[in-house]
């Protein structure tokens, strides 16, 4: 019997994001929650993690609580990591996030900016 690789990912994360007045004057805001997202697979040879930002508050964000932090810029960024065994596996990662504003930045409530997927399966 074959069984044919596949993988999923699940990022529990706030629906939006908070920015004060305050934030907009410090030109970053630290995400209040932190993110969790779970990649379980079956596949030998690992994935990617592509995280982009969205929408025109946050001009990047840095990511931590991976192997080492990660810098999200407009044009997005990919993390490469292998599978950590054989058969079904289950890789789990607790995120902080600060996100450094974009001029555009307004004080208000804003459908949240970071985007997590999944590549290479």
């Amino acid at each position: 019997m074959i069984v044919a690789p596949h993988a999923t990912v699940h990022m529990h994360a706030p629906h939006s994001l908070a920015i004060s007045e305050r934030d907009v004057q410090q030109g970053y805001v630290d995400a209040e929650t932190q993110i969790e997202v779970t990649v379980t697979s079956n596949t030998s040879h690992g994935y990617t993690l592509a995280l982009q930002n969205r929408g025109d508050q946050v001009r990047e964000a840095v990511v931590n609580g991976l192997a080492k932090p990660v810098l999200v810029t407009a044009e997005g960024s990919f993390l490469v990591r292998p599978s950590p065994r054989e058969g079904l596996w289950t890789d789990t990662f607790t995120l902080r996030v600060r996100f450094h504003l974009s001029p555009a930045a307004r004080p208000g409530m804003h459908e949240w900016p970071l985007i997590v997927s999944l590549m290479g399966v």
